[in-house]
């Protein structure tokens, strides 16, 4: 190419031009993903006979009942895990909050709210006067439902909380 040499990273969508001196790096120098190295993760999609792509049964209207997983065969499977995808993306979608997995990049799916128990004493910081939370906090709990990782962060309220605090100590 003459000039510069132009790239579109698979993550971000964008444009990346590199310097004709330095040519292309390895990463993205806006999300820092690897360009070379473009991962997709895809559960259960695949299927040995085509001959069940006819079957149009899981698509008719009408009352679901609950899936036994004990007796799945392989094209029931595929289908459950579409479901499964579908009912995650529903879930997702309607949180307030969808954090990443900081393990594999997947939005994760609230699990629900815990209150810091009545024994957790927090440290009081003597550069700001205070601790950074009160005693009874919560966290939301969250999973990953492509490598079931779990996180916690603070809830709203303590976030709001912790700010205050801190710039009421910067005053």
């Amino acid at each position: 190419m003459s000039g510069n040499e132009t790239t579109i990273c698979p993550w971000c969508q964008t444009e990346i031009v590199w310097d004709e001196e330095l040519g292309p790096e390895p990463y993205c120098p806006h999300c820092d993903n690897e360009l070379s190295g473009y991962r997709t993760v895809q559960i259960g999609i695949e299927r040995e006979d085509e001959e069940d792509d006819q079957d149009d049964s899981d698509w008719e209207g009408g009352p679901e009942e609950p899936v036994d997983f004990a007796e799945l065969d392989e094209v029931d499977t595929n289908s459950v895990w579409y479901k499964v995808d579908q009912a995650l993306k529903v879930i997702v979608d309607s949180q307030e909050e969808a954090p990443e997995c900081p393990e594999c990049k997947e939005y994760m799916a609230e699990l629900g709210v815990q209150a810091m128990p009545a024994g957790f004493v927090p440290t009081k910081h003597s550069s700001i006067g205070n601790s950074l939370v009160k005693a009874a906090f919560e966290t939301v709990w969250y999973v990953c439902p492509a490598c079931y990782r779990t996180t916690s962060v603070l809830s709203q309220a303590d976030r709001d909380e912790m700010v205050r605090r801190l710039s009421s100590a910067a005053e």
